[in-house]
């Protein structure tokens, strides 16, 4: 499946049946649960039997959301990204950890081909086997791992909008590198007592550095 969309469809005829209106509720009832829960019915909102669950009353998924749940469009896109990579990852059956939270799975699903993406994810549960892995830490092996990777692969990844064979912005390449210093960080204090507060403390100055170059 390629990157997720609020997809627009015709109303459609005929009304739901009652296992489809009991499907939707259980899904429904999801979404307003726990994240992963929520990411994956979400997915499996939209993509039931071509969208029938939602556009019966909704021109549009974006439309439906909003209504329904008060999501953003941008934060709907990010709930639907985690839920298809936690269906990529559950079908794979490798074995890896599930994610804890959605800022884990976000630079995976936005920076990785789909097919390379679980490949990542177990990449990185292995070396940081038994860490609660940090949002920062995924994005930085990311950026490693998105380095070996075939440039023909990555084509369709990019962001919408950044021209084809452009550079990355200075704001950009800032980010990245504080990102790669806070897992250096991580690593060389983390047999230190209260490294995780070290860490904590220092985040906010890389972040200034970053923000006035």
């Amino acid at each position: 499946m390629s990157a997720p969309t609020l997809t627009l469809f015709p109303v459609k005829n005929p009304e739901l049946s009652a296992d489809d209106i009991a499907l939707l509720a259980h899904l429904e009832s999801n979404v307003e649960g726990a994240w992963m829960d929520c990411c994956v019915s979400l997915a499996k909102i939209r993509d039931h039997e071509g969208g029938r669950l939602w556009n019966q009353e909704y021109q549009t998924f974006n439309e439906y959301v909003y209504t329904r749940f008060n999501y953003s469009s941008q934060h709907a896109l990010r709930q639907l990204a985690a839920g298809e990579f936690v269906l990529a990852l559950e079908n794979s059956r490798c074995g890896a950890p599930y994610p804890l939270h959605e800022s884990q799975v976000r630079p995976i699903v936005q920076k990785l081909p789909e097919n390379r993406r679980v490949e990542c994810w177990v990449q990185i549960c292995n070396k940081h086997q038994g860490v609660d892995i940090k949002a920062h830490v995924v994005e930085a092996e990311v950026i490693e791992f998105k380095k070996k990777i075939p440039k023909e692969e990555l084509i369709g990844t990019r962001r919408a909008g950044k021209p084809k064979g452009s550079k990355p912005d200075a704001t950009e390449a800032a980010r990245q590198q504080s990102v790669r210093l806070l897992l250096k960080l991580e690593e060389a204090t983390r047999s230190l007592p209260l490294h995780s507060e070290i860490t904590r403390l220092l985040k906010p100055v890389l972040h200034l550095i970053n923000r006035k170059r």
